[in-house]
């Protein structure tokens, strides 16, 4: 006879953050109650001693180590796969859940059967306004806006108007298009089982937004739960890659509008991205010829561009 399955299954990747691992482990364990519980902690080949941490602290966890650096959806595939929860919580390594918030979320999802997929209120530790995390489906336009961004900020505040515009009430527990930031994500199993897992040629950013468009294409709801609140303490595995890791944000952007958009719309953008990089590149060092202060930067500006124009057109 089968054991009956958990209430709540948690999947953390983990890469390089022992420190901010342990607080959010350690989070899980002085807050979990109400419910049944199996946590995964999925460590990407880290060099700084967490999977030892997690093995030696945590023992109550599954622990999956990986010999090489596998990417972020792969590796949260490597704990969906395992699961065996009523419903499967994503969730960043970088992120503080205060006492009941997972019972919470399993007790919404309970009365909310229409809903696939759920992500509480994020807050930043500084109290600044996290960045927005929920919105409209991108449209195409406001993509081809977000690829020019890279010559001039005011296109992505184009960009962000048409995918934000009317989303900016996280005061109101409400149905939402799409969810931008899987940061703390929760999905149903019935979900995982007709959608699928995220989809792994995204090593790093996108995973979770097209993991949120599929499910909403699919016909199950998502919401935002506005008086479920948790910490994000924002980019710790991903700070110290550099021009590397911005340039794989607009690898994975690139994969995300040729999936959902097509091979046309694909090269569209890839070419405005390149168009963008090379006429601001272009700009900066003519007018580093008259202005003496652009000139203290320019090789790092320079270097950033040509990095994200190598990246969108040699994938």
């Amino acid at each position: 006879m089968n054991a009956v399955p958990p209430d709540l299954s948690v999947v953390i990747v983990s890469y390089n953050t022992i420190d901010v691992t342990r607080r959010c482990l350690q989070c899980i364990v002085d807050g979990a109650s109400d419910i049944s519980l199996e946590l995964y902690v999925v460590d990407n080949a880290s060099r700084d001693g967490s999977a030892d941490m997690v093995r030696q602290e945590f023992p109550a966890f599954q622990l999956i180590q990986n010999d090489c650096n596998l990417g972020v959806a792969a590796a949260t595939n490597q704990g969906l796969r395992s699961s065996r929860g009523r419903y499967i919580l994503s969730m960043n390594s970088d992120v503080l859940v205060p006492p009941g918030s997972l019972a919470r979320l399993v007790r919404f999802m309970d009365a909310h059967p229409d809903a696939g997929g759920a992500t509480p209120r994020l807050v930043l530790q500084t109290k600044e306004p996290h960045p927005r995390f929920i919105g409209n489906q991108p449209s195409f336009a406001a993509e081809l806006l977000f690829a020019l961004c890279l010559f001039h900020k005011k296109f992505a505040d184009w960009s962000n108007r048409l995918v934000f515009e009317g989303w900016d009430d996280y005061a109101t527990t409400r149905q939402v298009p799409c969810v931008h930031w899987g940061t703390c994500f929760v999905v149903r199993r019935e979900v995982l089982q007709k959608v699928g897992m995220q989809d792994t040629r995204y090593f790093v950013y996108c995973e979770d937004l097209d993991w949120s468009i599929r499910i909403g294409k699919s016909g199950w709801n998502l919401y935002y739960i506005a008086d479920i609140e948790v910490t994000h303490l924002l980019n710790q595995s991903t700070k110290s890659g550099g021009n590397r890791m911005y340039a794989q944000m607009w690898k994975s952007r690139c994969r995300l509008i040729g999936k959902n958009r097509g091979l046309a719309a694909g090269l569209l953008f890839r070419g405005l991205v390149a168009l963008a990089c090379s006429a601001k590149c272009s700009l900066l060092v003519v007018a580093s010829l008259f202005v003496v202060r652009l000139r203290t930067d320019l090789r790092e500006r320079v270097a950033l561009l040509f990095s994200v124009c190598k990246t969108v057109l040699s994938y």
